[in-house]
C-alpha cells in the first residue's frame, strides 16, 4: 500500500504453463464505497520466467520495491522499484541483479525508516543470507552477502524497527536437537555494515505446516513473533 498516493500495488505470477510464468504487477484503488478498480497488467521482468516474489514499501521514495528470483538465470535475485502517479498507470525503475550465482529461495525483505536502509534475506546453499540495500531513487544498490545462520534453514522472515535494527526469523532445519524449532537473531546496521547478534531458539517445535509471523509494533516499539506449535 502506498499511502501518499492511496493505491495498492499487486504483484503476482501469471502462470500460463511451465514455460510461461511471467511476473506481473497492477495498481489497485479502493473508493469510499468499497469499489475496487484494478489497473492494467505490466510485465516486471519482461517475458522471462520468475519464481518467488515479495515486496516492501519505501516511504522515503514513496515507491514499492519488488524482490524476486529469475528462474531463467539460475534463480538470481533481482529488485525493481514500481510506483504510480495516478493509481492506475505503473512506472518502473531499473532492474537490478543482486546475486549472480547460487539458487536463492525463501525471499524476505524489510525497510528501516530510522536509517533509510533495506535488508533482504534469503536461503542459499541451505544457509540464511542477508544484504543491506541503499536507494539511489530509481534503483537500490546492495552490499555483499553476509551469513546470519550457518545451519540449514527455511521459512525465512525479516522485520525492521524504527531505529537501526532488524530481526531475522527462521525455522531450524539442521537435524540437530533444535530441528524444526523457530529461531531468531537481531541484526544492527551501522552505515551498510550488519552486526549479527546471538541466536535465540524457541523451546517448542513447529507442528504441521509452519505458519510463522514476525511484525513490529511501532506504538509499543516491540517485535512480535509467532509460530504454530504443539504445546
Amino acid at each position: 500500500y502506498v499511502p501518499t498516493g492511496d493505491y495498492y500495488v499487486v504483484v503476482y505470477q501469471n502462470y500460463v504453463n511451465n514455460s510461461n510464468r511471467y511476473l506481473q504487477a497492477r495498481a489497485l484503488t479502493v473508493d469510499s464505497s468499497g469499489s475496487i478498480t484494478v489497473g492494467s497488467a505490466y510485465q516486471v521482468n519482461g517475458t522471462r520466467k520468475a519464481q518467488e516474489v515479495t515486496c516492501v514499501y519505501d516511504p522515503d521514495q514513496e515507491k514499492v520495491l519488488i524482490m524476486y528470483t529469475d528462474s531463467e538465470s539460475g534463480y538470481q535475485i533481482r529488485t525493481r522499484y514500481v510506483s504510480s502517479s495516478d493509481g492506475s498507470t505503473l512506472s518502473f525503475g531499473s532492474n537490478t541483479t543482486v546475486t549472480s550465482s547460487g539458487t536463492a529461495t525463501a525471499l524476505c525483505i524489510a525497510y528501516n525508516e530510522g536509517i533509510n536502509k533495506f535488508m533482504m534475506g534469503y536461503k542459499k546453499s541451505d544457509y540464511y543470507r542477508i544484504r543491506i540495500g541503499t536507494s539511489s531513487g530509481s534503483s537500490v544498490s546492495w552490499t555483499s552477502e553476509s551469513t546470519v545462520e550457518s545451519n540449514e534453514v527455511d521459512k525465512c522472515m525479516i522485520e525492521a524497527d524504527t531505529t537501526s535494527s532488524f530481526v531475522c526469523y527462521w525455522r531450524d532445519r539442521s537435524g540437530s536437537a533444535n530441528n524444526n524449532h523457530p529461531a531468531y537473531r537481531a541484526v544492527s546496521v551501522s552505515g551498510t555494515t550488519p552486526s549479527v547478534g546471538s541466536k535465540t531458539v524457541m523451546s517448542q517445535e513447529f507442528q504441521g505446516v509452519p505458519r510463522n509471523l514476525l511484525v513490529f509494533d511501532k506504538n509499543e516499539e516491540r517485535f512480535l513473533l509467532s509460530a504454530r506449535m504443539d504445546i
